[in-house]
């Protein structure tokens, strides 16, 4: 879910390295995550000892499968407490010297040799001090494929509909057509991109009608559209898959002609399709964009037109 805020964060990162820190990288784990917006834990740690030399842990999923194999320690590995006990072992066993060295060769070592299945412990620098190497030793039937890591139970994706509406603007004058838009928060799920109007609703309430109903009340009182004289298509749906959520966004495509001149914020914007396309618009969108182009094409509805 933070995949679409990583270019902003970077962004603002790179700003306040070059306005306030003279374009130098703070050169500890501390300061890193502190300042420097979009650096986490992970980052911090790894950029501090492999770059500057400072003795700090860096704890990916590699490593905390290589310390919970060699200390023997069954927990779930994605609970803060079992995550905090791992960057406590981490930090307790990096070298004063060379320290972004060993921390690379831990990363490595969890990758290549100390694998989720079919480790091969035969091959491991640290096997003889391995609790779980020597307890499967003395236990030859216990199956060695991440024992010692807890796996955590899959989540079960929550289903999330929404009401979409592709509402497009005829001007009279015969200028290309106008979508509208919105930006979304700049917090939470896609932050900070833009989107056609869409409703929330509840998995018992995705008819078309009642839906059309919501939606005609929704764009009169956020955007002061009135559909007074329009064409509806009821377009089907798209589904997109977020990490732990299945959106099914309902869409409907809507034309109406105006004179009328909305007014535009910052937040809400009447734009051309390639002006839509150039914006920063989630992969969501996109898959009602495509099924909105299919249904022109093949459609034999009659159509709002400028003249």
């Amino acid at each position: 879910l933070g995949y679409y805020s990583r270019a902003k964060r970077l962004w603002e990162g790179a700003k306040k390295i070059v306005q306030e820190f003279d374009g130098r990288l703070p050169n500890n784990a501390r300061d890193l995550q502190k300042e420097v917006p979009g650096v986490g834990r992970y980052t911090a740690g790894a950029v501090a000892s492999i770059v500057f030399g400072e003795c700090t842990p860096v704890v990916d999923g590699n490593v905390i499968r290589v310390l919970s194999r060699w200390r023997a320690i069954h927990a779930d590995p994605k609970k803060a407490k079992t995550v905090d006990l791992f960057w406590e072992i981490a930090a307790s066993v990096v070298p004063e010297a060379n320290p972004g060295d060993f921390n690379q060769a831990m990363m490595e070592l969890g990758a290549r040799v100390c694998v989720p299945q079919n480790p091969t412990c035969d091959q491991c620098p640290i096997r003889k001090n391995c609790r779980a190497y020597n307890q499967l030793e003395i236990c030859k039937n216990i199956s060695k494929d991440g024992f010692f890591q807890e796996k955590k139970r899959k989540r079960v994706d929550t289903d999330h509909e929404s009401a979409v509406s592709i509402v497009e603007r005829i001007d009279l004058d015969g200028v290309e057509p106008l979508y509208l838009i919105s930006k979304r928060p700049d917090t939470g799920l896609l932050a900070g991109l833009w989107e056609f109007p869409s409703i929330e609703l509840s998995s018992l309430d995705t008819k078309y009608a009642g839906r059309s109903l919501e939606t005609t009340d929704y764009l009169k009182t956020k955007y002061n559209v009135e559909l007074q004289e329009c064409v509806r298509h009821d377009l089907g749906n798209v589904v997109h898959l977020f990490s732990h959520i299945r959106k099914v966004y309902h869409i409907e495509w809507i034309q109406f002609k105006s004179e009328e001149k909305f007014k535009e914020t910052d937040e809400i914007k009447w734009v051309t399709m390639s002006e839509l396309l150039k914006a920063p618009i989630p992969t969501g969108l996109k898959k009602a964009i495509k099924l909105f182009e299919k249904f022109k094409v093949r459609t034999k509805i009659f159509l709002i037109t400028a003249t």
